[in-house]
């Protein structure tokens, strides 16, 4: 029963995922079979990933009036990471549910470890600089954007393109609802676009992503 309740709930995470005009009814039915899978096994981790994800979800793209923060969510990853210390995406998601709800230093202690687990996954060390810049931390914000550079550097830019339109929802959303960091978060943007540009057009003129070094004497 638990895997079977755990495949319908993920097919409907999945078409949902990608759907904007999904509702609340729709992350509801998602909730409802994974909650009847960890009934039936409770320490179905896949499913305690999954259910924080359809709560998480629905907080983020869809709740009128924007995020609030899901403490669903954040406990459902905490059970996550409690069932499997080495878990990427548990942290990660973990770290995400804990800025939504003003945790900042949360968010960053659990965002460290998914980078110590994974180092080189776009959003992590773009979340990772967010949740510096939301903490008040200047400096911890601008390290952390060359690390950013790194890994945007490494990747195909079809998949720069793919991070730049999941991210900008959070930007967006975080723009809404975050009045307090909405400056950081526009610098944070901006950055970031002027980044990607940089990347695309060195890319393009010197066919490497970083442009060649000029002596100064020259």
């Amino acid at each position: 029963m638990a895997v079977e309740a755990y495949a319908r709930g993920q097919a409907k995470l999945d078409v949902v995922s990608f759907d904007p005009s999904a509702d609340r009814a729709d992350h509801d039915e998602i909730v409802a079979d994974m909650t009847r899978a960890i009934e039936a096994r409770p320490d179905f981790l896949e499913a305690y990933l999954a259910r924080g994800s359809a709560y998480f979800n629905y907080d983020l793209a869809v709740r009128p009036g924007g995020p609030q923060g899901s403490p669903q969510a954040r406990d459902d990853w905490r059970t996550v990471v409690r069932l499997d210390p080495e878990d990427f995406a548990g942290w990660l998601d973990l770290g995400a549910a804990q800025f939504w709800l003003h945790d900042y230093p949360a968010a960053l202690r659990s965002t460290r470890r998914a980078l110590e687990i994974k180092d080189d996954e776009p959003i992590s060390n773009l979340n990772y600089a967010l949740f510096f810049m939301a903490d008040g931390d200047a400096a911890g914000y601008e390290r952390q954007m060359q690390r950013v550079r790194e890994v945007m550097e490494s990747i195909p830019s079809w998949l720069r393109n793919a991070v730049m339109v999941r991210y900008q929802v959070v930007i967006d959303r975080g723009l809404e609802s975050r009045p307090a960091i909405a400056d950081g978060i526009r610098t944070l943007r901006e950055d970031l676009l002027r980044m990607v540009h940089e990347i695309e057009v060195s890319n393009q003129v010197n066919g490497t992503p970083d442009p060649p070094p000029v002596d100064a004497m020259v």
